[in-house]
């Protein structure tokens, strides 16, 4: 979902920038903003932007600009803001290990990095992002400590990994497999179930039996309808199969796993890991055939499933699959079992045209899938903001 969010803040970006009313420090380099806020006692906010960046464009037009936003910030900050790919802001961009834009960092008055998001929100998140930047207990780098140090509770452990993974964060995977180690009951409370059914990896096949073995239970822990509850066991024994097949992707290893495991989604996870091949590969040309296969070869998959899979990689995607996909979902063929789930590729539609800036056509998909009752209502809500529908 926050992928599709940021995606249509990205494309309705106002294009003319702003001055915005939140005050950015200016003429000062990284060291002596630092000393000005050891000085002062004051954290940092520090937004790192790129001049193109549809997103970074949308927070200085029309979240800075906020009354609330600015003297929230103004009262607690020191701001900043580089561009990446300018003076220092090239140099930064190294430090910090920035491959996304905006991100978002905030320092304490020492000098130490203490939380960081990635992506573009309305003004009352951008405040409530601040407030958990100020809070030690809901500080990013500072629950990372926590946990890593095995001090951290499930509550804590299961706000940090939520983040680690919206951040990819390289030590998210072994921090968390340590942590885990610790906690062999995987229902031992809710937040720590919510934490390994959604971020977590799993260590080893004891722990995804016990989560296949358990559906009832964790339906009643998590409040989770079937479909939430089969979309998640099914990603976990699918990253599980993927890691165990090792870097080479072992087709035999990963099959047999999914073979396994879960025998319904064998089809689904064998497309899956011919996409994920062609995306590590970067092979634009193979990961059409995968979309083309999905949607009108032998081992065609239902529209919602393509749908799913579409959704799932679509940031790692060239536009050329986009345009290929344009043609197909025209003339795509539903099955008898299909009726109903038209909606499906209205939405895929909306992206594809999306993907490639033509609004116009974008906005008619979108009009389609909004209206269409398959379609979930958080993703009618994306639709209706975005295209003011």
């Amino acid at each position: 979902m926050k992928k599709l969010s940021v995606l249509f803040i990205g494309l309705l970006a106002v294009l003319t920038a702003s001055a915005g009313d939140i005050k950015f420090v200016t003429g000062l380099t990284w060291k002596q903003i630092k000393e000005k806020a050891a000085r002062e006692k004051k954290m940092i906010f520090f937004d790192a932007y790129a001049t193109w960046c549809g997103p970074c464009k949308y927070l200085e037009s029309s979240v800075y600009t906020d009354d609330a936003v600015a003297k929230f910030y103004n009262d607690n900050f020191i701001n900043v803001k580089f561009d990446m790919e300018e003076g220092e802001g090239v140099t930064l961009s190294e430090t910090f290990a920035i491959t996304s834009y905006p991100t978002l960092m905030f320092f304490a008055a020492d000098g130490k990095m203490v939380h960081k998001y990635i992506g573009a929100m309305e003004a009352p998140e951008f405040i409530s992002l601040g407030r958990l930047a100020r809070d030690p207990a809901t500080q990013y780098y500072t629950l990372k400590e926590k946990v890593k140090s095995g001090k951290a509770t499930d509550e804590d452990f299961s706000h940090w990994i939520s983040n680690a993974q919206d951040l990819d964060d390289e030590d998210r995977v072994e921090i968390s497999q340590q942590f885990l180690q610790t906690r062999p009951d995987l229902f031992a409370s809710k937040d720590l179930l919510l934490a390994v059914m959604s971020y977590a990896r799993l260590n080893s096949p004891t722990q995804l039996e016990q989560l296949l073995n358990a559906r009832a239970k964790i339906k009643t822990m998590l409040e989770w309808d079937d479909q939430h509850l089969d979309a998640a066991l099914y990603r976990k024994t699918f990253l599980y199969a993927l890691y165990q097949s090792g870097d080479d992707l072992n087709h035999e290893k990963f099959m047999g796993i999914i073979k396994k495991y879960y025998p319904s989604r064998v089809i689904y996870a064998e497309h899956e890991l011919s996409l994920v091949a062609a995306i590590v590969g970067e092979d634009a040309d193979k990961m059409k055939t995968v979309y083309h296969s999905m949607l009108a070869g032998s081992k065609k998959l239902p529209i919602e499933q393509s749908s799913q899979l579409y959704l799932e990689y679509l940031e790692s995607l060239e536009d050329t699959v986009h345009e290929s996909l344009i043609p197909l979902l025209a003339s795509y063929k539903f099955t008898s079992a299909e009726k109903g789930k038209e909606g499906w590729l209205y939405l895929m539609q909306t992206i594809s045209y999306s993907q490639l800036n033509e609004v116009a056509k974008a906005k008619e998909a979108a009009l389609k899938a909004y209206n269409h009752p398959c379609v979930p209502q958080e993703y009618k809500d994306i639709l209706k903001s975005s295209y003011e529908l």
